[in-house]
């Protein structure tokens, strides 16, 4: 088991009752690939957030995305507006899955995942700032 299935396994766990509440198995969110989402972050109204780790985030992020990790969402969404179109991504497409499921639990009206992650980004992405904490990452 490599350490993202069982980061995955924790953050399922933790969000598992809001996301046995929808029983039917029908999504509540929608999925978008990353050039519909490119199309769409560009709208001020909508909110792309970045469900990966602190130190993914600065080795690189979508421009404009805002920095909520999975395993914290479950205390953290509050904090957001669920009136606004929320945009979940992780890097390859798994958390923010997770991520968006949970949202929608929560009474999100618009929810979205971004397929295949940032990974598949068609667009610029922005890099640090690095600290002793935090040291350049490799190119995606």
């Amino acid at each position: 088991m490599g350490f993202g299935f069982s980061v995955r396994i924790a953050i399922e766990c933790n969000l598992n009752e809001a996301i046995e509440a929808n029983e039917d198995d029908s999504l509540n969110y929608a999925v978008l690939t990353p050039q519909e989402v490119l199309l769409r972050s560009s709208r001020p109204d909508v909110l792309l957030l970045d469900v990966r780790t602190p130190r993914e985030y600065v080795c690189h992020r979508i421009p404009g995305s805002q920095l909520m990790p999975v395993q914290e969402l479950s205390g953290g969404f509050e904090r957001l507006d669920p009136r606004h179109p929320t945009i979940c991504v992780c890097e390859h497409g798994i958390r923010s899955e997770t991520a968006a499921a949970f949202l929608a639990a929560q009474g999100f009206r618009e929810v979205y995942t971004m397929r295949g992650g940032i990974v598949q980004w068609p667009g610029p992405l922005l890099r640090g700032p690095f600290t002793d904490e935090f040291t350049p990452c490799e190119e995606k």
